[in-house]
């Protein structure tokens, strides 16, 4: 994964560490209009966190991977609750922020290519974490298949992995399903392009997934993981649990 769409990310999230409250990124893509986020979203406190957040931390044991771990704000809440906890994100100026802001163990890494030596963990993780979409990071269909293969080896084999995402079908009508599936370039409607523009700078466009349930459950038995739980939150967004299939 290139770092550099990530760029405008890391730079809005480092300016408001630094003490510019107004720093805010706007989100390109081609499947709504532009939209500004404050990155005081990647600050919050637990007493913030939606409950779809807050479930999500309740289910983390023993070791925990936070992978795409911004500023680090469910870090520092499964700190606070006594957990052992790595931070990971592809911004080394997001890691130096966690870092300054208290995150005792913080790696820059790519979601595909983290090992157990990478992230300086002598034994496999027990939960891995991938909040706000995180699951997104994948980029699309092909990258979830890498993503469970990496997991897999991230994992010890009773842990779990935890991430949400939107189920798209609660938005899109099946003409629009039909229209972003058709076309040259073929793909699962879930599957969107994006870039971050901040201060007028624009980073490079790069992929993101939103995959619905049901086409999770087959893309991960295929892959040998299964659905142990999904939490439904609201407007499509859920949180899901997943193990890997023993006995394989």
């Amino acid at each position: 994964m290139n770092p550099s769409p990530w760029d405008p990310l890391g730079d809005a999230i480092q300016d408001y560490q630094n003490g510019d409250k107004s720093s805010e990124l706007v989100v390109l893509s081609d499947f709504e209009v532009p939209v500004t986020i404050s990155a005081c979203k990647f600050f919050r406190t637990p007493d913030e966190f939606p409950q779809l957040e807050k479930v999500a931390l309740s289910l983390c044991d023993g070791l925990v991977l936070d992978i795409g771990a911004g500023a680090g704000c469910h870090v520092l809440a499964l700190q606070d609750m006594g957990c052992d906890v790595i931070g990971v994100d592809i911004s080394r100026k997001a890691i130096k922020v966690m870092k300054f802001r208290g995150v005792k163990r913080a790696f820059c890494g790519d979601v595909f290519s983290l090992t157990p030596e990478s992230i300086d963990a002598p034994d496999c993780v027990d939960t891995i974490l991938m909040l706000m979409n995180g699951i997104g990071l994948v980029g699309n269909l092909g990258g979830l298949r890498r993503f469970f293969d990496t997991a897999s080896k991230l994992l010890n084999p009773h842990g779990k992995l935890l991430f949400d995402s939107v189920d798209l079908r609660e938005f899109l009508d099946r003409k629009e399903i039909l229209s972003r599936e058709s076309g040259s370039d073929r793909k699962y409607f879930g599957e969107v392009k994006y870039r971050f523009n901040y201060k007028g700078e624009t980073g490079s466009e790069f992929s993101w997934l939103y995959i619905d349930p049901d086409l999770l459950d087959e893309v991960g038995e295929n892959s040998g993981w299964k659905i142990d739980a999904i939490y439904p939150h609201k407007d499509g967004h859920y949180l899901a649990q997943m193990s890997i299939i023993t006995g394989n």
